[in-house]
């Protein structure tokens, strides 16, 4: 982790979340917002975990780059 870097963009589609990272097994319901870029269907990252991610590290403020319309209202039900 590199303390000068305080920004981070990041791209949402809608795809599916891998078990773990490690693992090549694909949790195939539900689809849901993950941190893949077009066309990319599948990553080891979900928002959610992404967004705990940040906030548990206190000091980096996040640009969402929301790929496709599906994302924007589950991002903000998660965030309320």
């Amino acid at each position: 982790e590199n303390p000068n870097i305080t920004a981070i963009e990041s791209d949402l589609v809608m795809g599916y979340c891998k078990i773990d990272a490690d693992c090549q097994e694909i949790l195939y319901k539900p689809v849901l917002p993950i941190m893949a870029h077009p066309p990319d269907r599948v990553s080891d990252l979900s928002m959610e975990q992404f967004i705990y991610l940040m906030l548990s590290s206190g000091n980096h403020h996040i640009k969402l780059d929301f790929k496709e319309i599906d994302t924007i209202s589950k991002t903000v039900q998660f965030l309320e």
